[in-house]
Parts: structure tokens; sequence; C-alpha cells
């Protein structure tokens, strides 16, 4: 050990360095205790990991971040609760704030759907609280530092939203987890989710809509209307109002959304046969087009078969969000 004392160490006698480690151990394994990511079984004598502890050991968070979503995550949350608790996030503590920018936050706050404590334009929690209403807003950021710490924002919001879906999941909260969910789409496209999906595709803004009626109210809806659909169909709609170019770019993006076809089953094994015999299956189909009871045995341990496809194959898998830095592959939520 070549500096004892920055680490408190008078001596290096080897009594001494076992008791600072035995120390920094004992420190260590309370704070995690307390910040529920691990537990300790004294009977046993065995520590074992809790599901705060594997979230962030899984999306490499704070453990000051797991104490936070235990006392923050609860069964009813609002959208704006959501965004808070993303933004109060540890790993958001060292965002700068450099001179003058409690300034340009306070400005920026007035434009944003959400208002701010008039006393935290200096806190880097608010700033990133701001800088995700702006992204979701699209509206212009104020200097060229604002958009770097945007994309760091937006890079360290993916993690740290993906373990908040598995903290409410793993409390059953389904309204909670859907709602999350929306958070990471609107960070990914870059519009509130309460907008018109129509309004994520390129050049497309709000007062373009009534254009589209025509043809959908929903995003899913165009994609099925336009599904092997020729261009001139968009031309028609839509070229008073956009370019040649623009409409090529919207329809090329409706052209590669994927179109799904979704198969679902129950499977369960026929229990009176011997162990030695092969068991029999009985395949019942999911209707999702209606909502009928489906017929099954209690005391029966059942599969749910799910087959997803692609209708319209493509070689591009990318997901479009030319507003996310970063390039997304398509995925799916199973809920």
């Amino acid at each position: 050990m070549k500096n004892p004392r920055y680490y408190n160490l008078s001596i290096l006698e080897p009594y001494a360095i076992n008791q600072y480690l035995s120390s920094l151990v004992d420190k260590t394994l309370k704070v995690l205790i307390d910040s529920y990511c691990v537990a300790f079984d004294e009977e046993e004598q065995i520590l074992y990991p809790l599901s705060m502890g594997k979230i962030a050991s899984f999306y490499y968070l704070s453990h000051h971040t797991m104490l936070m979503f235990v006392q923050s995550l609860q069964e009813s949350l609002t959208l704006e609760q959501c965004l808070h608790i993303l933004c109060n996030s540890y790993e958001y503590n060292e965002l700068p704030i450099r001179h003058n920018e409690e300034l340009l936050n306070e400005e920026l706050s007035k434009m944003c759907r959400y208002q701010v404590d008039n006393y935290s334009y200096n806190s880097p929690h608010t700033k990133a609280f701001l800088l995700l209403q702006a992204h979701f807003s699209r509206l212009p950021l104020s200097c060229v530092d604002y958009i770097t710490d945007l994309k760091s924002v937006l890079d360290q919001a993916i993690r740290i939203i993906q373990a908040m879906i598995d903290a409410v999941a793993d409390h059953g909260w389904l309204a909670n987890t859907i709602m999350i969910m929306n958070v990471l789409q609107m960070i990914i496209q870059a519009r509130w989710i309460d907008e018109s999906a129509i309004t994520t595709l390129p050049c497309v803004n709000s007062e373009h809509l009534e254009l589209f009626s025509t043809l959908s109210l929903t995003l899913p809806e165009l994609c099925f209307n336009m599904y092997n659909k020729d261009i001139r169909i968009l031309k028609k709609i839509l070229n008073k109002s956009f370019s040649q170019e623009q409409i090529y770019q919207i329809y090329q993006v409706i052209k590669e959304m994927p179109m799904l076809c979704i198969k679902l089953s129950l499977e369960s094994y026929d229990e009176d046969n011997d162990d030695n015999k092969q068991k029999n299956q009985i395949f019942i189909p999911l209707k999702s087009d209606n909502l009928d009871y489906i017929n099954i045995h209690k005391d029966q341990d059942y599969i749910l078969n799910i087959i997803m496809k692609r209708k319209n194959k493509s070689n591009n898998l990318k997901a479009h969000c030319p507003l996310f830095q970063k390039g997304k592959d398509e995925g799916w939520f199973l809920i």
C-alpha cells in the first residue's frame, strides 16, 4: 500500500489492514441493506441479493437510485411524477450547471409543460427534467452546451427507465408499468405520449393531422391502410403541404413500419397418462378479436405460446427515431 494515509491508516501492520477492510465491508453492506439491495439472513449467516440489487447490478445503477425508487415508486403515479422520479436519479448528479445556466433553465421552464420549483434552477435534476420536456416538445435549445447535455441525459435515461419498468413490474403494478413503458417510447420518439403517433413521421406536425384523416386517425391504422399500396395515394393527399422528397420520406418510413401477425395459444398436457408414455398436447387458440372466456381446468399447468411474425419483411430492423442520438433496434414488450 503506497499511500496508507489516504485510507486513514497510520500503520501497515496486517492486523490494522485487516481491521480496516473488515470495517469497510461492514459499512458497505449496511449501505446496501439500507438501500434494499441485499439482505442478511442471520440464522443461515448468508447474504443474498434483493430485487433492487439485481436491477441495479443489471443496469449499472447506483444504490442511491434504488433507494429513491423504493421511496418514490408507488401503485398510482402520474406522468409528471414518473418523469420526476427518472430525473431525480443519482446518475444525474454530475450533470453540469455552468455559469448563468440557472437563468437559461428559468427561461426554458416557461416553455415546458410541467413547471418546477423556482428555487431549483441550479439543480442538475431540474435541468434534466427541463431538457427531457424540451426533447418531448421538440423545443429549440438556446446553446450548444444544452444540446450536448441533452444527449447525456437521453443516454442515461434509457437504462434508468428500463430499471423503473422492472421495479414496478416486480410489484405487479400494471398501470404504472405501462405508463413507464410509454415514457421510454417518448424518449425514443421525442413526442409526448398524448400526441398522435402520426407526428413521429418525418416532417409531420400536429397541423398536418387533418390531411391524414382520410386514410386513418392512428399510425397503426395508417400503416395497415398503406400496406402494399402505391406512393400515389400519399401524394394525392399530401401534395399541397409537402415536397415530393418529404412525401417519399414519409412513405418509406410507413413502408418500413413493422406489421405484426400475432398468434396465441394455450398448451396443456394430459396428466393421466403414464410418465413413460408421450403426453398429449392440447392447443387452445386464443381469439384476440373478442372477450370470450377460455375454459381451462383448475390445478393444471398451462403454457402460453406466443408467435410474433413480421408481415412486411425488411432488411432494416432499426426503429425510426431520428431525434434519438443512438440507433435503436425494433423491440417489443409482452404484457
